[in-house]
């Protein structure tokens, strides 16, 4: 009789096991509440130039700040991203001049993309002025509509000003994400503007942040439903015993 009881138990047990093993995935392969940084260019590092990326998880990587169509700051000074021959009009980018930035998820990962964060400058000569309103735009919909908006008219000459913007219009995306970050509504050929993260006084004032992208790592789809399917079986098996 106590081998009978225990088979039943035992049998009992299992689809219990089961049960909680797909408790334990579900919360386990949820995204966490609140957006955390996954990437980040560092700002503080650049000579000027371009900006390496950093990525603060081994399932996301990235390419560093590029400019395209614009003049790079010449160096010399550390701690920004600079360049000239930005976009003139001030109604609209033009959209062959932009920095560009990418972030690629691991195979088997998506990106809940939450926010960005950043610090603009402008420099300033008289009455004219570097590049001082930027779009953000990425590839998910061809770079057809703005994900965020900077204005840095009011700010003063090299002064760093900082942004966190929301960026959860992108949604959930498999795979590699490319950003462009388009400054226009320029009206000096010597002045420069772009990123900044200067600690001190010189040559920026202000705020500065490297560039960051926040947001949550999750299973993709597929990988979720593998597991529930296997899990479900497990339970049905236990079931039947």
């Amino acid at each position: 009789m106590r081998g009978a009881y225990f088979k039943a138990d035992s049998a009992r047990a299992i689809p219990r096991i089961a049960s909680s093993w797909v408790v334990c995935a579900v919360l386990l392969l949820a995204p966490v509440a609140s957006a955390a940084p996954i990437i980040n260019w560092d700002i503080l590092g650049s000579d000027g130039n371009t900006a390496a990326a950093v990525g603060l998880s081994p399932e996301v990587s990235g390419t560093d700040l590029t400019p395209v169509t614009v003049t790079p700051w010449p160096g010399g000074y550390c701690c920004f991203t600079a360049a000239s021959d930005w976009g003139t009009s001030a109604a609209a980018p033009d959209l062959t001049r932009y920095y560009e930035f990418s972030v690629t998820a691991a195979a088997g990962t998506w990106i809940v993309y939450e926010d960005i964060t950043l610090s603009l400058f402008r420099g300033i000569q008289a009455g004219n002025h570097g590049a001082e309103l930027w779009q953000l735009r990425a590839s998910h919909d061809g770079y057809a509509s703005s994900l965020a908006f900077f204005n840095i008219s009011a700010s003063a000459a090299d002064e760093q000003t900082p942004f966190s913007a929301d960026i959860s219009a992108l949604g959930t995306q498999p795979g590699t994400v490319t950003f462009r970050l388009y400054g226009y509504d320029y009206t000096a050929a010597t002045d420069y503007s772009g990123l900044g993260n200067q600690p001190g006084s010189t040559p920026l004032t202000g705020t500065g942040s490297d560039l960051v992208v926040g947001g949550q790592l999750v299973p993709e789809p597929v990988t979720l439903a593998q597991l529930g399917l296997g899990l479900a079986m497990l339970a049905f098996a236990g079931r039947r015993r």
